[in-house]
Formats: C-alpha cells, sequence, structure tokens
C-alpha cells in the first residue's frame, strides 16, 4: 500500500473500501498541503492525540471538506 500513500501525497485519488458496518464506500481524497484547509480554518478545531497506527491512513475527504479515516485492510481498490 506505499503507492497508495504516494499517490495521496501527488494529488487526488478516489478509494473505494468497506466500511465497518460492511457497506462499500468511495472516498476521493488527498494528502496534498495545498489541497488541505488552510491553517485558519483549523484553529479552534480540536483534535485528540492520537497512537500512530500504520494500518490506519488518515486523509482529507475532498467532498465532505473533512478528515476521514479508512483502514488499509478494507481498501478494495484505489486509482487517479
Amino acid at each position: 500500500m506505499l503507492e497508495l500513500k504516494e499517490l495521496l501525497k501527488q494529488g487526488a485519488v478516489t478509494v473505494k473500501f468497506k466500511k465497518a458496518d460492511g457497506s462499500d464506500r468511495f472516498m476521493l481524497c488527498t494528502l496534498v498541503p495545498d489541497l488541505l484547509p488552510s491553517r485558519e480554518l483549523l484553529e479552534g478545531v480540536v483534535s485528540p492525540v492520537r497512537k500512530v497506527n500504520d494500518e490506519v491512513y488518515i486523509v482529507y475527504d475532498l467532498e465532505k471538506q473533512a478528515w476521514r479515516s479508512f483502514r488499509l485492510d478494507s481498501v478494495i481498490d484505489y486509482f487517479v
């Protein structure tokens, strides 16, 4: 899945994965700094400190305009 992480850093990627409830979800997401919310928008947002987990990717959902995550073992497919 290293390729997926690199693609997310380069642009928008559509990821298809299985949600915890068993349904499939498509998410257009990215990790490109220029596509993430501005620092001003993030100020005042309190985020809990999380333990680093290499099995979970935290990405920015471009359609919902919010941070989301998915488990790597739930990924069915991805494409640019």
